[in-house]
């Protein structure tokens, strides 16, 4: 993600003390404080404490907008910001307070990009997404203890086992005769490395599909979607797959039947004849 200028400028108030509840930097604890943090930047005759800091930090804010990332020295540098060393003083006094309206000042700051400082024992923080979903692989650099929260209203994951298989893939296709010998040659891929194969209809447990389904994308290690045709059902299928952060492989014989929101991801496209289901090309 990206961070922008007026958030910036925000995080550079606070790394300088300047209208913000953290202590004010001389310019030699300025330059000490971006040198910890292996920030190669040095006062010009031009700057201000504040102008410094708004470079400094500027200079770290290099993720993509779409991406759900931040550098891990701006990371590090807002963990700091909050943590305990800032609010402690020469005699070792940890000022709570402080640190707690410092905290709160960031949160302000962060809060439109859907981060959030957390305190954590001993006075020590973390930075963390605000709602706990790790969105993607790009979420662990942020926090290693986000966790995905769900209460969902339309399935009742509480009446099936939801334990993660690693060695699960589940595939999501219609259910056409015309999709049999796709069905078959992901098997045979599957088995060839000792993984197992399973689509919805190979289950039937419960009463109701839709269950059945939430339930082996839940327990699946990966997640197979045959895009072909662009089946409802199969669109519907993978948007779940992705918000519980499965693995998703995409398959399809038309490029054109990819949606526009995520073709940006990888997928493979294959003929529905011999050569083309067979399982060395396939998956």
């Amino acid at each position: 993600m990206k961070l922008g200028i007026a958030t910036c400028g925000n995080l550079a108030k606070a790394v300088v003390g300047e209208d913000a509840p953290f202590p004010s930097r001389s310019i030699r604890a300025l330059e000490k404080f971006l040198h910890k943090h292996d920030i190669d930047d040095s006062y010009g005759q031009n700057d201000s404490k504040h102008r410094l800091a708004c470079r400094a930090i500027g200079a770290l804010d290099t993720c993509d907008e779409d991406d759900d990332q931040l550098h891990e020295t701006l990371i590090d540098v807002i963990v700091d910001l909050a943590g305990p060393d800032t609010f402690t003083d020469f005699r070792g006094h940890l000022n709570t307070a402080g640190q707690q309206d410092g905290v709160a000042y960031l949160n302000n700051a962060l809060a439109k990009h859907g981060l959030e400082v957390r305190f954590k024992s001993g006075g020590q923080v973390s930075l963390c997404f605000a709602n706990d979903i790790p969105l993607s692989k790009g979420a662990a650099s942020v926090t290693s203890t986000a966790r995905f929260v769900f209460c969902p209203r339309v399935f009742k994951p509480e009446t099936a086992d939801l334990k993660n298989d690693p060695g699960l893939v589940a595939v999501m296709m219609p259910f056409e005769a015309k999709f049999d010998p796709v069905i078959a040659s992901i098997r045979d891929a599957c088995e060839s490395i000792d993984l197992t194969c399973q689509r919805a209809d190979d289950i039937w447990e419960e009463t109701t599909v839709i269950d059945e389904i939430f339930a082996l994308i839940c327990r699946a290690g990966i997640v197979v979607c045959d895009m072909t045709d662009r089946n409802p059902n199969v669109l519907y299928e993978m948007g779940i797959a992705q918000t519980l952060g499965k693995p998703v492989v995409m398959l399809t014989q038309n490029d054109g039947d990819i949606p526009f929101d995520v073709k940006h991801h990888r997928y493979l496209s294959y003929l529905n004849n011999g050569e083309g289901c067979a399982a060395n090309h396939v998956l």
